[in-house]
């Protein structure tokens, strides 16, 4: 059993569950920190489905000549049936149907659910429409790339990712419908409790998380918040600590992230702000880029610099060619500007010339 499972009643109660599992006798088996908090029936179907796979595997590597393919990865509609659909907190009501659009998936669908109890039902799509978009799914994945997320009357959430931590800010924007203040935030932060813990969810956020509400001075209120924030992170099934709301309104949530997560696994670091979330402005750059200039010239260049830059800063460049034609007649030496539209917005680069490249 893994050392990260601390609690001794869980850890008592998961070693009862698997030692009882039909089968488990024959094997070995390795209770993981995904186990904590799941089923009995969970654990039995997941200990059934390993053994059964080990026979197979056990048949394959006996009938088969090698080289051969003994086992492939789980197809993803197994996976997420299994791991999405069939672990729903205690009491959550879980989906209708599983909705799919090939007859392969159809068929995988059935069979991941087979005997679960309480099994939504298996349907399959054939519109004309691609399945994410017929049913706005495609619209959500867009919407995890974005910082700030709408919530119903004008208000919003802000989330943004720092080195040590996740920040999301509940701002309650036009929200102004209520009679008082104190009205207006209890309002907005029962809906952002709901968004906040979906959030979370959807963009699997690991490690530090800090949520801060709009203050609302009634105790009674930020109790009110409190309690609706922790029953929707309660359907989360990754395992996680929630911190009593603050006078301030603030609370600290640590999570243990169940994937990589779509933030990290669907992109890659902007090769404009290279991570920072910003770029310069190009006039800014057009400055910096000038004293650059001047730099490489007081350093010696006898056959003349070249400047690189975005179009942007190029353009920045342009209004300010009397100084470029200053620095030439100060040095003796001609200087190149040209236009990159490969460059990223606020890039450029100053190379000395070679006597080869000088003409």
């Amino acid at each position: 059993m893994s050392r990260k499972i601390t609690d001794e009643a869980e850890r008592a109660r998961l070693e009862a569950i698997v030692t009882q599992a039909p089968g488990a006798a024959r094997f070995g088996v390795v209770v993981r920190t995904a186990a904590v908090g799941a089923s009995a029936e969970e654990l039995t179907r997941e200990l059934e489905d390993l053994i059964a796979e080990n026979a197979a595997l056990a048949e394959a590597t006996a009938s088969r000549p090698a080289p051969a393919l003994l086992r492939e990865d789980s197809e993803f509609v197994t996976r997420a049936v299994r791991e999405l659909l069939t672990r729903a907190p205690e009491g959550a009501t879980g989906p209708a149907q599983v909705i799919v659009d090939t007859e392969s998936g159809r068929l995988l669908a059935e069979k991941a659910l087979a005997g679960a109890a309480d099994a939504p039902r298996v349907e399959l799509y054939d519109g004309p429409l691609p399945l994410f978009h017929a049913h706005g799914v495609e619209r959500e994945v867009r919407s995890l790339d974005e910082p700030r997320v709408a919530l119903a009357g004008g208000a919003s959430l802000v989330i943004h990712e720092t080195e040590a931590l996740w920040a999301i800010d509940v701002n309650s924007g036009r929200m102004r419908d209520a009679a008082s203040l104190e009205e207006t935030a209890l309002a907005v932060d029962l809906v952002a409790a709901v968004e906040v813990a979906r959030q979370i969810r959807l963009r699997d956020l690991g490690g530090l998380v800090v949520v801060d509400f709009i203050d609302c001075m009634d105790p009674a209120n930020r109790a009110k918040v409190e309690e609706l924030l922790r029953a929707e992170l309660a359907k989360d099934p990754a395992r996680m600590r929630v911190a009593p709301l603050s006078e301030f309104m603030v609370t600290e949530i640590t999570r243990r992230r169940m994937r990589s997560g779509p933030a990290h696994a669907g992109s890659d670091t902007c090769p404009s702000c290279r991570g920072r979330g910003r770029v310069r402005a190009p006039r800014s750059s057009g400055i910096a880029a000038l004293r650059e200039l001047r730099a490489v010239l007081a350093n010696g260049a006898p056959n003349g610099v070249e400047l690189v830059s975005s179009p942007a800063i190029a353009d920045e460049i342009d209004e300010r060619m009397a100084t470029v034609r200053a620095l030439e007649a100060l040095h003796g030496v001609s200087i190149r500007v040209h236009a990159d539209p490969a460059m990223a917005h606020d890039r450029f680069e100053v190379r000395r010339l070679t006597p080869a490249r000088r003409n």
